[in-house]
């Protein structure tokens, strides 16, 4: 859009900003909605509801384009987050319900990825369309064709996914999971508490002061700017910067979320072996180790004329590293520290961690829009570092506490 219809930086900025601050604000109230309603039922309704904006956007590409009539896109991409924030909640909720909280990073590392599979299939659809209508002509299909298939396979999923695992014979065994929960009131296991809890959600205001939830939180704000930095950013970056062609650049964005698809797949395993080793959730100490690297190849990217090799090895690395932490932290750690709670808490749970980096993202994305303007992308690849390295001493504490009982237990 910037190149076909005359865009500024600015524009996206702030469309980026207010897509992540209402994404955050959504998720505070879409997070517990499975909680309270069938989980399927809800992630089929903000799915559609995210295809028909995104169906109008791309309608609007071509008759919204003069001067001053831009601001028509801003309330509808507004919408359009807080239709999306309900989805990532509903969607551990079904997921989670199928395996114990013991694999949940292998399981969870599996389905995150999908929204990398979708980033890399969206821009090859992307570059087909381009292929078929032309440059400027293909920008609203763009748009129609990902809507399109959104709309038909969250159909389908609501005509043929199980209801509950019990419709499918399988039972998940209490005895199993890593540590039962207790009702802190009455001291009964979960197992017999929740017959009268099954309804009954946590309070907004005791999630946040469970243990663990405010620190992932925080931590997880800097995590998922320094990751949405690098997903809305990084193609202009090479564009204007670097000096990449634009179908270069989208080479690139795929190569990144590769990197992110394999780094989920290691963290999450390694995130259940530690969890196996000490019989309750141990996903800090692998999530930190990643966190201390990524610092590297983030800090790598700010250089003049790199070759195609150091590029692809960085921005791959760069995915491995940092999407690998935030996808694992935004769904099995979610889960992990829902499921440990008197009452149903894990959309809840993950409507605050998922909300608070959306906020973080925003925030990230006002810092590099400022910082690419007023002094150049040399102050954007110190930001990034920077954020990686408050995230990683946010879990600091956790990951010296769960390598000590590690230690022991190896």
């Amino acid at each position: 859009m910037k190149e076909y219809y005359g865009y500024s930086t600015t524009f996206f900025g702030i469309m980026n900003t207010l897509f992540m601050l209402f994404y955050a604000i959504g998720m505070f109230f879409t997070g517990p909605l499975g909680d309270i309603y069938h989980p399927v039922r809800v992630f089929f309704v903000m799915t559609a509801l995210c295809s028909v904006t995104q169906f109008v956007f791309g309608g609007m590409v071509t008759s919204v384009t003069q001067g001053g009539w831009y601001y028509f896109y801003y309330p509808l991409w507004v919408v359009n987050a807080i239709f999306q924030s309900g989805c990532w909640p509903a969607g551990i909720l079904i997921v989670g319900q199928y395996f114990l909280p013991k694999y949940y990073g292998t399981v969870f590392g599996i389905w995150s990825n999908d929204s990398n599979v979708g980033n890399i299939l969206g821009a090859a659809m992307c570059t087909l369309m381009i292929e078929i209508f032309g440059n400027r002509a293909s920008v609203p299909w763009q748009f129609f064709g990902p809507a399109v298939v959104l709309l038909v396979v969250s159909a389908l999923m609501l005509y043929f996914l199980p209801r509950d695992p019990q419709s499918v014979g399988l039972v998940i065994h209490p005895e199993d999971a890593l540590e039962e929960p207790l009702n802190p009131e009455s001291g009964e296991s979960e197992t017999t508490a929740s017959e009268t809890a099954d309804n009954e959600r946590l309070d907004f205001f005791a999630a946040w002061r469970a243990p663990g939830v405010l620190r992932y939180s925080f931590s997880y704000a800097c995590i998922k700017g320094v990751n949405y930095a690098m997903f809305f950013w990084l193609p202009l970056y090479l564009t204007e910067h670097v000096g990449r062609t634009s179908a270069e650049a989208n080479g690139y964005d795929m190569l990144f979320n590769l990197g992110v698809i394999f780094g989920t797949l290691v963290l999450g395993v390694i995130s259940d072996y530690c969890t196996a080793k000490c019989g309750d959730s141990c996903r800090a100490p692998p999530m930190f180790a990643f966190l201390v690297l990524a610092i590297i190849p983030i800090a790598m990217l700010r250089v003049n004329h790199p070759s195609v090799l150091y590029l692809s090895v960085t921005v791959f690395a760069c995915g491995f590293l940092v999407g690998s932490v935030s996808n694992v932290l935004s769904s099995a750690v979610c889960a992990d520290l829902g499921h440990k709670m008197p009452k149903k808490a894990v959309g809840q749970v993950s409507g605050i961690i998922d909300g608070m980096g959306a906020a973080g993202a925003a925030l990230m994305q006002l810092l590099v829009t400022a910082l690419a303007q007023l002094c150049g992308w040399g102050a954007v690849f110190v930001l990034l570092p920077v954020a990686l390295g408050i995230s990683a001493v946010m879990l600091a504490g956790m990951a010296y506490t769960e390598t000590k009982e590690l230690a022991r237990n190896i």
